[in-house]
């Protein structure tokens, strides 16, 4: 990815980041810890990302262009708490603004895979409520995502194991059957396997999409895969041992 376009996914995880949180306890002592713990974890996440598309050096170069996003945005809030809905309204232009700023760049595969990451990266802080659905529909419709793969994407994100989705996009790689399995899904058997692979082919861009959950290691072409969500690519081999 350009610096452009990493310049404004840090500001797009910032916005999601700093984005209030009506469910945050209320005593100061507990907002204090609550707000280390979350803010710790949403730090986390963004290195990871960072590690799969830069070398260690120029990681904390973003990573400082991020936490300048997170406390100008918290400056930004203390300016303007007495007016919440002028906050919102604010934050939902620099979004427009942002998409509108990458979105020439960006061919629509890779739309694809900048949404995912602000999916995921709105798992990690553990909800998406009203404003977070707000911002991904927002984001989606910018990058010009149709709804019914936006919501073939959303449901895979989601789903775990013990939810088979029978849609003929969807494929899993399971240690064995499940419960009373519908014999439309596309299901293979990997015995030995602890943990599972979900699969998604996204028709439009022709690219799919594979996340491991389990206890294994596993290489994606010789690298270690992540616990994220990544791309195969044609040609692409997964390995649960790296070759020699």
């Amino acid at each position: 990815m350009s610096d452009k376009i990493l310049r404004a996914l840090m500001r797009l995880f910032a916005i999601i980041a700093k984005s209030e949180d009506e469910s945050s306890p209320k005593n100061i002592m507990d907002l204090a810890e609550h707000q280390i713990s979350k803010n710790k974890a949403n730090k986390e996440f963004v290195v990871q990302f960072l590690r799969s598309e830069l070398n260690i050096r120029s990681i904390k170069t973003y990573i400082d262009i991020y936490d300048d996003y997170v406390n100008e945005l918290i400056y930004k809030q203390e300016q303007k708490k007495s007016n919440s809905e002028k906050r919102n309204a604010l934050s939902s232009v620099k979004v427009l603004r942002i998409c509108s700023e990458i979105n020439q760049e960006l061919t629509q595969r890779q739309k694809f895979i900048v949404l995912i990451q602000l999916i995921e990266f709105i798992q990690t802080i553990g909800r998406e409520n009203e404003k977070e659905s707000d911002f991904l529909n927002t984001v989606s419709e910018m990058f010009n995502i149709n709804i019914q793969e936006y919501s073939l994407l959303k449901d895979f994100l989601k789903q775990d194991a013990k939810t088979i989705n029978t849609n003929p996009a969807f494929v899993y790689v399971l240690p064995k059957p499940i419960d009373n399995q519908d014999k439309n899904a596309n299901v293979l058997i990997l015995d030995g396997l602890d943990g599972y692979f979900k699969i998604l082919r996204v028709k439009s861009i022709n690219t799919y999409f594979f996340h491991y959950s389990g206890h294994d290691d596993f290489f994606l072409n010789g690298q270690i895969s992540t616990k994220r969500t990544q791309v195969f690519n044609t040609g692409s081999r997964i390995n649960q041992n790296i070759e020699e």
